[in-house]
């Protein structure tokens, strides 16, 4: 099963998608980042990124996101 959970920024993504992932055999998070050069994102995706469990498998990528989403879906 994929599930896929968006929204736009600071639409509370993370704190939906974590709780429920932990309840996943396999995980594959999808980060969409651009943190430019705004320090406050930078801290944010750093925040997040300590936040996820190291069994995860973390892809950190800007948009498009479509390659990345069915790649996850396929391993």
């Amino acid at each position: 099963m994929l599930t896929l959970i968006f929204g736009g920024g600071r639409s509370g993504k993370s704190r939906l998608a974590q709780p429920f992932a932990e309840h996943a055999v396999r995980v594959a998070y999808v980060a969409a980042y651009r943190s430019g050069n705004d320090p406050e994102m930078a801290v944010r995706i750093e925040r997040h990124g300590a936040s996820r469990p190291a069994a995860w498998q973390i892809v950190q990528e800007p948009l498009p996101l479509n390659d990345q989403v069915e790649q996850a879906g396929r391993k």
